[in-house]
C-alpha cells in the first residue's frame, strides 16, 4: 500500500482540516451562513455537530451528517428571507433537495489518502442504517438511492447524498465491506438519548426498589400488630368487640360503715374509659383527683394534655380497658394510624381512694 511522503504530510494535515471545518459547517448549498467574529454558534450548526460521525479506516477517513428535519426551520431563520414568499421558497428548495417527505438524507463523504482506490461498489448494498432503539432495534434499512459517485473507484474525496427510507431516529449508520470490520457511525445527539434514557431507567428502578422495600417494612409491621391484636383477643376470651368488661369486674356497689354505696375502682375506671371513647372530656376531668383537677383546671387543658401525648381526644372504637396492677392499676390500650402505618399505644393510669365515699383517677401515665 502506498504512503504519503514526509513532504506532502504537511498539506494533506492542512487539507484534513479544512475538511473538519468543512464538516462541520455543512455543505455550501444547505447549511447556514457562518456567525460573524465573536458570535456563538448558530443552531442549525449545533444541530449539525450532534448528527455529524466520522471514522478512520486504513485508507480512507470518511463521515457522516445526517440532516434532520428541525433544522430546516433553522436555516431559514438564519437566512432572514425579505418576505413570506421567499421563506416558503427556501423551505420548499430544502425540503426538496433532501427529500424530507419520505427520505431520512445523509450526507456522506469519503476521502481516500493513499494511491489505492477505494472501492464501495454497490454502495446500496453496504451502507445501511441501524435502528437503535425501540420495537425495530437492529434492524437494518439500506438506501433507497445514492450519489451514483460511490460506485466508482474513489481517490482523493467523494461526498453525495444518500437517501434512506424515512427512518425515525435515534440510528446509526453501518458501512460494511468485504473481509473488514465493519465502520459504525454514531450520533452523538443520539448517544446522549440512550445516555439519559440509561439514566433515567436506572432512577425508575432504584426508585421501584426503593418503594418494594417500603412495602416490605409495612407488610412486616402489619403482620407484627395482626400477631399483637391475636394475643390481646386471646387474653380476653376471644371478644374482640369490647374485651374490657371481660378484664375489669362488673360494677357494683357496697356499702360502707354509714350504708352508703361507694364505687368501687373498677367502676370509676369502666366510666373514665366510656367518657373517653365518647369524647366528653367534661366527665373525664370529674374523675379527677383533687389534685389533677388542679393541674387541668378545665376540660381543654385536659384535651391539650392528651394531645401533647399524641393520643386522641376520642378513643377508637376498638379500644380496650384491662387491669394492670392489682385493683388501682388500669391499662388502656388503642391502635393510631400515621400515614400506612398502625402503632399499639397503651395508657396507663390509676384509682385510688380519694375520700370517705369517692374514688378517683389519681395518676395518668
Amino acid at each position: 500500500m502506498s504512503r504519503i511522503s514526509p513532504k506532502k504530510a504537511g498539506p494533506f494535515l492542512l487539507f484534513l482540516l479544512l475538511l473538519v471545518l468543512a464538516l462541520v459547517q455543512g455543505t455550501p448549498s444547505l447549511a447556514a451562513s457562518a456567525p460573524q467574529k465573536g458570535a456563538g454558534l448558530p443552531a442549525s450548526s449545533r444541530i449539525l455537530d450532534e448528527r455529524t460521525a466520522f471514522r478512520w479506516a486504513p485508507d480512507f477517513f470518511a463521515w457522516a451528517v445526517h440532516y434532520p428535519e428541525k433544522i430546516v426551520p433553522l436555516w431559514i431563520q438564519e437566512k432572514k428571507p425579505a418576505t413570506k414568499k421567499a421563506s416558503e421558497e427556501l423551505r420548499r428548495f430544502y425540503w426538496s433537495t433532501l427529500r424530507l417527505n419520505d427520505s431520512t438524507a445523509v450526507l456522506f463523504s469519503v476521502f481516500a489518502y493513499t494511491q489505492k482506490p477505494v472501492l464501495l461498489k454497490p454502495l446500496s448494498q453496504h451502507l445501511f442504517l441501524r435502528r437503535t432503539a425501540g420495537k425495530e432495534a437492529g434492524r437494518k434499512i439500506f438506501p433507497k438511492k445514492a450519489d451514483p459517485v460511490f460506485d466508482q473507484p474513489i481517490l482523493g474525496l467523494r461526498q453525495g447524498l444518500v437517501f434512506f427510507p424515512k427512518t425515525a431516529e435515534p440510528f446509526e449508520l453501518i458501512l460494511e465491506m468485504p473481509g473488514k470490520a465493519p465502520i459504525v457511525f454514531a450520533f452523538q445527539e443520539d448517544l446522549l438519548k440512550a445516555q439519559q434514557e440509561a439514566l433515567s431507567e436506572k432512577a425508575g428502578r432504584e426508585q421501584r426498589e426503593a418503594v418494594e422495600k417500603e412495602r416490605k417494612k409495612w407488610e412486616a409491621q402489619v403482620a407484627l400488630l395482626q400477631q399483637e391484636l391475636a394475643k390481646m383477643k386471646e387474653t380476653t376470651g376471644g371478644k374482640p368487640a369490647d374485651p374490657a368488661s371481660s378484664a375489669v369486674p362488673s360494677a357494683s356497689v357496697a356499702a360502707d360503715g354509714e350504708g352508703k354505696a361507694k364505687p368501687r375502682p373498677e367502676q370509676v375506671a369502666r366510666r373514665f374509659f366510656e367518657a373517653w371513647k365518647s369524647g366528653d372530656h367534661a366527665l373525664m376531668r370529674s374523675l379527677l383527683s383533687d389534685s389533677l383537677q388542679k393541674q387541668f383546671p378545665s376540660k381543654e387543658a385536659l384535651a391539650a394534655f392528651l394531645r401533647k401525648k399524641a393520643l386522641p381526644e376520642r378513643l377508637p372504637r376498638d379500644a380496650t380497658l384491662d387491669a394492670a396492677d392489682g385493683n388501682t392499676g388500669f391499662r388502656i390500650t388503642l391502635t393510631t394510624k400515621v400515614l400506612l402505618v398502625r402503632d399499639v399505644r397503651r395508657f396507663v393510669f390509676t384509682v385510688e381512694e380519694a375520700g370517705k365515699d369517692r374514688y378517683a383517677v389519681s395518676k395518668m401515665e
